[in-house]
């Protein structure tokens, strides 16, 4: 049983303001008690007082864009689905560059199955140094390189409408052309896209069609545009890491920086019996907060949009700026196709692996024989495989 409300969104209260710039002790309505023996990992956190051309076709539009934005929520998919497009707003929209178009798999004519590789990259190169949170993130001359908190491959049925999502954990340990021996899946990020492309299609075996990335501040940006999306907390919880600090159980509308705060926590930790406790999956707890939370962003979406459709528009500016797509991807089709998506006909997977420390390395391993049904599943060459084996909820 999670906290009471966990699932109605119309009773979450806001989550209190956090200043990252404010000192150790007091992040803006939250506040570290040290215990008297000053031992951190016996603190105690107190919350202060917390703030408590037709309709009918944008809403069918406002529905395909929730479902994008579900996607969008993490890897944000969200400004695909302009409402009014033109070749003008499209071309507002950047493309990758020709190598990764390259690695591509093109679509087979008359093919069911259509996948899109997700990425949200931590990019500071869009980082606004009047934003509060711009202390503890920096920018781009502060925080170097190329690295992703989240990859995910999207399959979408053609003839049924249903989506799933393969969340693919950055730890796993794979071949990386250009590098000797193996590595984690997040240095051929960091090598570049297309060396990316080339892992997940020869290593995990899943046939790529689309590519679309979203740095932190687009994810953000609509969040923020949405009015927030819930989330819910057993324990007061917290991660020095991603500064996410949370004093109080139950369910809170998180903010923008809140959010990217939330889902890109790695070194997730609560307070329980008296001490802080850590999220012992570390990248895999990671993969099954962000699954939940993209769920509830979807149903904030439908939520939000069902109401007032209009705000669609607030949407696309949000995402506009931030995202990097495909030659291939098309904005207006990509509204259509999916205006009827909804967590119902959405499954959530995450490729099958176990832990192993290789040279001091603590990494994850493909099954590949347990991956076999799910990556055949996603080139369209079999069934959805037993739920009760593969599906994370």
């Amino acid at each position: 049983m999670g906290p009471t409300g966990c699932r109605s969104v119309t009773s979450c209260t806001s989550a209190p303001s956090i200043d990252a710039t404010a000192g150790p002790d007091r992040l803006g309505n939250l506040e570290v008690m040290p215990s008297p023996t000053g031992d951190d990992a016996a603190a105690e956190i107190v919350l202060a007082d917390a703030p408590s051309p037709d309709r009918r076709h944008r809403q069918r539009l406002a529905r395909a864009l929730s479902g994008v934005t579900l996607f969008g929520s993490i890897s944000i998919f969200g400004s695909l689905t302009l409402v009014n497009s033109t070749s003008a707003e499209e071309e507002t929209i950047a493309t990758v560059a020709a190598p990764v178009q390259q690695e591509l798999t093109p679509v087979d004519t008359g093919a069911r199955v259509e996948t899109f590789l997700l990425v949200g990259s931590d990019s500071r190169e869009n980082a606004d140094p009047n934003s509060e949170d711009f202390a503890s993130m920096g920018d781009a001359s502060t925080t170097t390189g190329r690295r992703s908190d989240t990859m995910m491959i999207l399959r979408h049925d053609k003839e049924t409408g249903q989506a799933a999502l393969l969340s693919l954990p950055r730890d796993l340990w794979v071949k990386v052309p250009g590098l000797e021996g193996k590595s984690r899946l997040n240095a051929a990020y960091t090598i570049g896209t297309e060396t990316l492309l080339k892992v997940v299609q020869s290593e995990i075996g899943v046939k790529v069609n689309h590519y679309v990335e979203v740095d932190l501040y687009g994810f953000e940006a609509l969040v923020n545009a949405l009015g927030g999306v819930e989330a819910c907390f057993y324990f007061p919880t917290r991660d020095k890491h991603s500064g996410l600090l949370m004093g109080d159980t139950g369910c809170w509308m998180l903010d923008g920086i809140q959010a990217r705060q939330y889902v890109r926590s790695r070194y997730f930790e609560e307070f329980r019996d008296g001490r802080w406790r850590v999220d012992d999956r570390f990248d895999l707890g990671r993969i099954a907060r962000q699954q939940t939370f993209m769920l509830d962003a979807l149903r904030r979406a439908e939520e939000q949009l069902s109401q007032n459709p209009f705000m669609l528009d607030n949407l696309v500016e949000a995402a506009r700026a931030s995202l990097t797509v495909d030659e291939g991807v098309d904005l207006f089709k990509m509204a259509h196709r999916f205006r009827d998506l909804s967590p119902a006909n959405v499954f959530v997977f995450t490729l099958p692996n176990h832990p192993e420390n290789v040279n001091g390395n603590d990494v994850l391993v493909i099954d590949k024989t347990d991956a076999k049904a799910i990556v055949d599943f996603f080139n369209g060459d079999a069934p959805a495989p037993d739920p009760a084996d593969f599906l994370e909820s």
